[in-house]
């Protein structure tokens, strides 16, 4: 890591040994505390995942529930871990692939179809023969 002219938060969750939330918060400090003391430098964000959490009992009646990437299942859980869990008694998760259903078992929901594919049509995919498999 050394002679880096840049981090990404993967970097500080290593060097730090803290969470990815906890990284983007360090950098977000980091930032201002460098503006403050007059520091030029250049904050280039890739992209921000920002949780619009729905509201769980609108989904209970739902036959699936899509994960297109792990930000997006720890999104889906944050600060309601427990209710979001026991939705997945009845409602199916579809991963678009197999980090995306390691997240989603970190919460215990182990009973995820998983794409092959990690595409769009590869849920689309497996969602079909999952549905086909039931009207058998």
């Amino acid at each position: 890591m050394q002679n880096k002219l840049f981090l990404k938060a993967a970097d500080i969750c290593e060097l730090l040994e803290v969470k990815q939330t906890s990284a983007y918060e360090i950098i977000g400090n980091l930032n201002k505390e460098l503006e403050e003391q007059g520091y030029l430098f250049d904050d280039i964000p890739i992209y921000d995942v920002r949780a619009e959490q729905t509201d769980l009992s609108r989904l209970k009646h739902a036959d699936y529930i899509t994960f297109e990437s792990g930000s997006g299942v720890r999104g889906f859980f944050a600060g309601r871990e427990k209710d979001a869990a026991a939705l997945f008694g009845t409602v199916r998760p579809v991963c678009i692939g197999k980090v995306t259903a390691a997240v989603l078992a970190e919460y215990g929901v182990t009973n995820a179809l998983t794409a092959s594919d990690y595409t769009a049509d590869g849920i689309l995919e497996v969602l079909l023969a999952d549905r086909n498999e039931i009207a058998r």
